[in-house]
Protein backbone atom coordinates (compact mmCIF):
# COMPACT_ATOMS: atom_id res chain seq x y z
CA UNK A 1 0.00 0.00 0.00
CA UNK A 2 2.82 2.40 0.75
CA UNK A 3 4.65 1.38 -2.37
CA UNK A 4 1.04 2.31 -4.40
CA UNK A 5 0.97 5.96 -2.38
CA UNK A 6 4.49 6.64 -2.56
CA UNK A 7 3.99 5.98 -6.82
CA UNK A 8 0.56 8.34 -7.02
CA UNK A 9 1.93 10.65 -5.10
CA UNK A 10 5.18 10.66 -7.58
CA UNK A 11 3.50 10.43 -10.70
CA UNK A 12 1.16 13.76 -9.24
CA UNK A 13 4.23 15.80 -8.82
CA UNK A 14 5.81 14.76 -12.21
CA UNK A 15 2.73 15.59 -14.07
CA UNK A 16 2.61 18.54 -12.20
CA UNK A 17 5.84 19.46 -12.97
CA UNK A 18 5.51 18.34 -16.71
CA UNK A 19 2.49 21.06 -17.26
CA UNK A 20 4.72 23.99 -15.82
CA UNK A 21 7.64 23.14 -18.10
CA UNK A 22 4.49 23.49 -20.55
CA UNK A 23 2.79 26.01 -19.52
CA UNK A 24 5.42 28.46 -19.93
CA UNK A 25 6.15 27.21 -23.71
CA UNK A 26 5.43 27.43 -27.41
CA UNK A 27 4.95 24.50 -29.40
CA UNK A 28 4.19 24.09 -33.27
CA UNK A 29 1.61 21.47 -33.33
CA UNK A 30 -0.99 20.71 -36.21
CA UNK A 31 -4.67 21.08 -35.55
CA UNK A 32 -8.05 21.05 -37.56
CA UNK A 33 -11.72 21.49 -36.72
CA UNK A 34 -14.90 20.61 -35.91
CA UNK A 35 -18.29 22.22 -36.93
CA UNK A 36 -22.06 22.56 -37.39
CA UNK A 37 -22.07 18.11 -37.68
CA UNK A 38 -21.06 18.19 -34.18
CA UNK A 39 -23.02 20.72 -32.55
CA UNK A 40 -25.14 20.20 -30.06
CA UNK A 41 -23.82 16.96 -29.18
CA UNK A 42 -22.50 16.72 -25.61
CA UNK A 43 -18.32 17.38 -25.58
CA UNK A 44 -16.67 15.10 -23.10
CA UNK A 45 -16.92 17.80 -20.09
CA UNK A 46 -20.69 17.12 -20.86
CA UNK A 47 -21.53 20.52 -22.20
CA UNK A 48 -23.26 20.80 -25.55
CA UNK A 49 -20.53 21.46 -28.62
CA UNK A 50 -21.27 25.01 -30.34
CA UNK A 51 -18.94 25.17 -33.07
CA UNK A 52 -19.64 29.10 -32.84
CA UNK A 53 -17.77 29.30 -29.36
CA UNK A 54 -14.21 29.37 -29.35
CA UNK A 55 -13.16 25.91 -27.39
CA UNK A 56 -11.15 22.97 -28.56
CA UNK A 57 -10.31 19.01 -28.46
CA UNK A 58 -7.30 17.73 -26.54
CA UNK A 59 -6.41 14.27 -25.86
CA UNK A 60 -3.97 14.91 -22.81
CA UNK A 61 -4.75 18.95 -21.76
CA UNK A 62 -6.82 19.00 -18.78
CA UNK A 63 -10.64 20.29 -19.03
CA UNK A 64 -10.94 24.05 -18.98
CA UNK A 65 -7.44 24.41 -19.89
CA UNK A 66 -7.19 27.63 -22.01
CA UNK A 67 -4.88 27.61 -24.66
CA UNK A 68 -3.02 30.47 -27.02
CA UNK A 69 -3.46 29.29 -30.51
CA UNK A 70 -1.88 30.92 -33.35
CA UNK A 71 -1.62 31.13 -37.15
CA UNK A 72 1.18 33.87 -38.41
CA UNK A 73 -0.05 36.86 -37.33
CA UNK A 74 -3.51 35.49 -35.91
CA UNK A 75 -4.58 34.63 -32.48
CA UNK A 76 -7.38 32.96 -30.72
CA UNK A 77 -7.42 31.79 -27.15
CA UNK A 78 -9.40 28.41 -26.75
CA UNK A 79 -11.26 26.34 -24.01
CA UNK A 80 -10.47 23.02 -23.44
CA UNK A 81 -13.86 21.50 -23.15
CA UNK A 82 -13.33 18.00 -24.98
CA UNK A 83 -11.34 14.92 -26.08
CA UNK A 84 -9.59 14.16 -29.07
CA UNK A 85 -8.73 14.25 -32.04
CA UNK A 86 -8.30 11.13 -32.71
CA UNK A 87 -6.58 11.37 -35.97
CA UNK A 88 -2.59 10.28 -35.50
CA UNK A 89 -0.23 13.36 -35.31
CA UNK A 90 -2.78 15.87 -34.53
CA UNK A 91 -3.18 17.77 -31.12
CA UNK A 92 -5.96 19.95 -31.43
CA UNK A 93 -9.13 19.96 -33.06
CA UNK A 94 -10.77 23.51 -32.66
CA UNK A 95 -14.35 24.58 -32.87
CA UNK A 96 -15.30 26.31 -36.25
CA UNK A 97 -15.18 29.30 -34.62
CA UNK A 98 -11.63 29.17 -33.91
CA UNK A 99 -10.51 27.89 -36.95
CA UNK A 100 -12.10 30.90 -39.00
CA UNK A 101 -10.21 33.26 -36.56
CA UNK A 102 -7.14 31.56 -37.16
CA UNK A 103 -7.44 31.90 -41.11
CA UNK A 104 -7.57 27.37 -41.32
CA UNK A 105 -11.32 26.95 -42.31
CA UNK A 106 -10.64 25.83 -46.18
CA UNK A 107 -7.59 24.30 -45.44
CA UNK A 108 -8.99 22.23 -42.86
CA UNK A 109 -5.62 20.99 -41.07
CA UNK A 110 -2.63 23.23 -40.28
CA UNK A 111 0.54 23.98 -38.13
CA UNK A 112 -0.09 26.44 -35.61
CA UNK A 113 2.07 27.63 -32.55
CA UNK A 114 -0.12 26.89 -29.10
CA UNK A 115 0.76 28.03 -25.70
CA UNK A 116 -1.10 27.12 -22.43
CA UNK A 117 -2.27 30.33 -20.89
CA UNK A 118 -3.87 28.82 -18.14
CA UNK A 119 -4.46 25.48 -16.35
CA UNK A 120 -6.66 24.54 -13.84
Amino acid sequence: MKLILTSVVALSLWSSSCMADTKHTTHLVVVSWYGKHWSGRHTSNGERFNPRMLTAASKTLPMGTRVLVKNGSKTVIVRINDRGPYVRGRSLDLSEAAAVRLGIRKQGVAKVSMKIVNAP
